[in-house]
């Protein structure tokens, strides 16, 4: 029989035994008892965590207007309402060599467009007989003919001043070029090669440089185009 201040030790150890195992006791009877309050809390951590992730995190900006530019390689700059460029797409080899040099994304397509004909990877295609062509498509109208008339006079002051055509396209002929994989001013000279010799298609154009593209266009129309009376008449539409 224990006896002394050892009787006593055991006793404070019963005690906190028994402290412990109620506790433990509890806590499984409120996790058994309480499933819904648990799952609650939960769900509304979720929603928070979704609320926050929102707030800090808005959707992307939607795309508005396209410039899309053909020398050989073949690009598109996509720009959000207020003519950012949120995007850059290649559609071939040469252009994402090109882009791999030079960054445009965040910048005013007028900025993008200075970067990218000052970008020595880019300047390589300003030969003599090349062609530079740009077609431009805007949910607004309005903001087209303002996005044409901005890169004209810009490229009117550069090498490639008497080499460019520079037009607006309709919503029909940039999502018919885009379900092609091919710039919207590719696909309108293709689409014309085509209908002066329907021997010819697109799978076997759409590879070929806007110089080739002309070369062709050339032999098979009683009007041979020159960039610069061509950018001439539509100007004066």
């Amino acid at each position: 029989m224990t006896k002394g201040p050892l009787k006593a030790m055991s006793k404070i150890k019963a005690e906190e035994a028994l402290k412990e195992k109620t506790w433990q006791n509890i806590k499984r009877r409120s996790s058994l008892q309480h499933p819904v309050l648990k799952w609650g809390s939960l769900a509304c951590v979720a929603v928070c965590i979704m609320m926050a992730i929102t707030f800090f995190h808005p959707a992307q900006a939607e795309a508005y207007s396209y410039i899309t530019l053909d020398i050989n390689p073949s690009l598109e700059l996509i720009l959000d309402q207020h003519d950012g460029v949120m995007l850059v797409k290649a559609y071939n080899r040469e252009a994402q060599e090109t882009l791999s040099s030079v960054d445009l994304v965040g910048l005013h397509y007028q900025q993008a467009l200075t970067k990218l004909m000052e970008t020595e990877g880019y300047q390589q295609y300003f030969k003599q007989e090349s062609l530079l062509q740009i077609s431009i498509y805007s949910k607004d109208e309005e903001r087209s003919f303002e996005i044409e008339q901005n890169l004209c006079d810009y490229l009117n002051n550069t090498k490639m001043k008497n080499r460019y055509n520079c037009h607006c396209i309709d919503e029909v002929t940039h999502q018919e070029a885009s379900s092609h994989h091919m710039s919207g001013g590719k696909y309108e000279m293709i689409k014309k090669i085509m209908n002066l010799d329907s021997a010819y298609s697109i799978e076997e154009l759409q590879d070929l440089s806007m110089a080739q593209l002309r070369d062709i266009y050339n032999t098979l129309s009683d009007e041979p185009l020159s960039s610069k009376e061509h950018h001439q008449r539509h100007r004066n539409h």
